[in-house]
């Protein structure tokens, strides 16, 4: 049987990949050095906080393995007796991973239109064991309701966690998302304002807070990999996300040869982030605010050329559109996937209900309503900053042709 991977990849060919990094020359540059066997040198990562702290103004920061282990850490910073934990229940399954692993149970509330969590769904699920928060700005859009949960939890006592992993560099009235809370979280995994292997981020209050999350961080967990491992991991990625066109025979490859590594894409990371992946956050984060522009340009093209049973749920002046939405009135998503793929289009699925799962089913507290009726009628195209004028296009015409 083929793996499901490999025969979207085929089905894929030729298409308009959904996910491209933002790399340029100075990455590249890096990659080839890594695989000729030479390391990043290790104090990339103190030029990663300092670029952090200049470029963003996140005066403590704790660089990690992924975002998933920043919510962790977050948490287990908490030290108060086992709760509930309050998160939205259309987001990524690691942060509800990140959330049990704590210790803490999580609780799903509803989302409001443009997919970001609801304050009177978390007010409707607040008991007294409740002891955070989590908001996250999906796709780059800013929690609708940030203040009003901002306000609750000062209200209640508490915490905040302020996940900004895909909308790192975007402002809310003049202050970077993922400093609105007690904690705030950035990711530089897949799909990310500026993703490469992997790579997250904790923003902190003061720097005791900094020092006593460090000292929960797994020291003993291997931040960099081997030669043989850091080299398998960068053939599969750039074979699967830079240089599709060119590199089918080394994308079979690597998926085989993965294996027996045991680089498991999926399998939970803990530690400081590698120095591979921390010199080429720093490269990106240094032209963050030009990967961000073309995000937003890109979207707003295909975004302006909508009409008929297409819209976009997450439309706003300071949405930074790091994936941008399309919401069908009448038919289901698959509907739109089928005509996009003919057209040479690559799509990604929307979320789904966490507590749909069967993972998370037994934490299911009340109808989401909302998030229910909304994401089979949601996908996302492909608004990379590697766009031409001609893509841009075409995916505008491909969405103007669909009725």
């Amino acid at each position: 049987m083929i793996d499901p991977r490999i025969r979207h990849f085929y089905k894929t060919f030729g298409c308009i990949p959904f996910l491209v990094p933002a790399w340029g020359a100075d990455e590249y540059a890096v990659i080839q050095r890594a695989l000729r066997g030479q390391e990043s040198p290790p104090h990339v990562r103190d030029d990663l906080e300092e670029m952090l702290r200049q470029s963003l103004g996140f005066n403590h920061v704790v660089l990690m393995a992924t975002g998933r282990q920043a919510i962790e850490v977050a948490l287990s910073h908490l030290a108060k007796q086992p709760g509930e934990v309050i998160m939205p229940t259309f987001a990524c399954g690691s942060m509800a991973h990140a959330v049990t692993a704590a210790g803490y149970v999580p609780v799903f509330a509803d989302v409001n239109k443009d997919l970001t969590l609801s304050c009177r769904s978390t007010i409707e699920n607040l008991t007294s064991k409740t002891v955070a928060v989590i908001v996250a700005h999906l796709s780059g859009k800013p929690a609708e309701d940030l203040e009003e949960l901002i306000e609750l939890c000062r209200t209640r006592g508490l915490v905040l966690i302020d996940d900004a992993a895909q909308a790192m560099g975007i402002s809310h009235r003049g202050r970077q998302l993922g400093t609105f809370g007690d904690y705030g979280v950035l990711s530089f995994g897949l799909g990310k304002p500026t993703f490469s292997l992997g790579g997250g981020c904790l923003i902190l209050k003061s720097h005791s807070e900094k020092l006593a999350c460090q000292g929960l961080m797994d020291r003993n967990a291997p931040s960099d990999r081997g030669y043989l491992r850091t080299s398998a991991a960068l053939v599969r990625f750039v074979s699967e996300y830079c240089w599709r066109e060119h590199t089918l025979p080394v994308f079979l490859a690597a998926r085989a040869f993965r294996k027996y590594l045991h680089l498991n894409p999926q399998e939970p990371r803990s530690g400081q982030i590698s120095a591979l992946e921390a010199e080429l956050q720093t490269i990106q984060v240094a032209r963050l605010q030009q990967i961000l522009k073309n995000f937003r340009d890109n979207a707003r093209q295909i975004i302006a050329r909508l009409s008929g049973v297409l819209t976009a749920p997450q439309v706003g002046p300071e949405t930074g559109y790091t994936k941008c939405l399309v919401q069908t009135k009448v038919h289901k998503s698959t509907t739109l996937s089928t005509h996009l793929l003919k057209q040479g289009i690559e799509i990604e699925w929307s979320y789904r209900p966490l507590d749909s799962f069967g993972a998370f089913a037994q934490y299911r507290r009340r109808d989401n309503s909302y998030a229910e009726s909304i994401w089979r009628h949601l996908l996302a195209v492909p608004v990379h900053p590697n766009l031409e004028t001609h893509d841009i296009d075409r995916i505008a015409l491909a969405l103007e042709q669909f009725q």
